[in-house]
């Protein structure tokens, strides 16, 4: 049948009821091919849909990894070494007032001779405390 027979056909009969699933329902004769179509279309958008989701899916890991990435790397440009020791970038640009241990990146201690040493891993500096102003003014701001 041509659309045309068929959408005169669809006129002429009462609709009583909405089919939710047709792709439960077989044609009987030649007139009802248009279900038979109609539920191919069905399985092909569910399949078309299903993709979609498993893509996106595929591209919310993927963003996460590389939103994971971007963080390793900014914090591992969160340091600036100048004579053994770090500097560690302010937000708003510059640089923080102490200096930090390359091994622990935990900030350093003044000891009373004017040596810099780290708390946490007994790390000497190879500076000494009134190098510091200098060798922070030599950082280019970031």
């Amino acid at each position: 049948m041509e659309r045309e027979q068929l959408e005169q056909v669809a006129a002429d009969l009462p609709t009583v009821r909405v089919v939710l699933d047709m792709t439960a329902y077989e044609p009987l004769d030649d007139g009802d091919k248009a279900w038979k179509l109609a539920a191919q279309k069905k399985g092909s958008s569910e399949e078309k849909l299903a993709k979609a989701e498993q893509r996106i899916d595929e591209l919310t890991q993927e963003n996460s990894k590389l939103h994971e990435q971007v963080a390793e790397a900014e914090r591992l440009h969160e340091f600036d070494e100048v004579s053994g020791v770090l500097f560690k970038r302010r937000v708003g640009g510059g640089y923080h007032d102490a200096v930090y241990c390359p091994k622990c990146r935990i900030a350093m201690m003044e000891v009373v001779y004017g040596g810099i040493y780290c708390d946490g891993c007994k790390w000497r500096a190879p500076i000494r405390a009134n190098d510091v102003p200098a060798l922070r003014a030599s950082l280019t701001t970031p």
